[in-house]
């Protein structure tokens, strides 16, 4: 670099990102280019907010909170009424996400 243009004539310029054109040696900052308070060199997603919702929050990426159905009876805990009894299937209130016996219905 020309010394008539150099900030630094004595010291040279550390060609790392960081004002390259200044011509003086400088120290890279901790960016964090989407602002999400992860530093880029440690975030998976530098250029997408981390979303922190409790589902993977140190990764740098947005994310959406996995669904969980604790019971497998394909009834989101969510939704369950009963998220750790399973629903048992029967035609009889099957939405509700528990455990139920069909109502004999009195025939009198």
């Amino acid at each position: 670099m020309d010394d008539k243009i150099d900030s630094c004539p004595t010291q040279a310029e550390t060609f790392n990102g960081v004002e390259d054109t200044d011509g003086c040696p400088d120290v890279a900052t901790l960016q964090d280019s989407d602002k999400d308070g992860i530093i880029n060199s440690a975030d998976v997603c530098p250029r997408s907010p981390e979303t922190y919702n409790g589902f993977e929050d140190t990764d740098g990426c947005p994310d959406n909170s996995p669904v969980i159905d604790s019971d497998s009876d394909l009834i989101i805990d969510t939704l369950d009424q009963c998220p750790t009894q399973a629903e048992t299937v029967n035609g009889f209130q099957d939405s509700d996400g528990c455990p139920d016996v069909v109502p004999i219905k009195d025939s009198d």
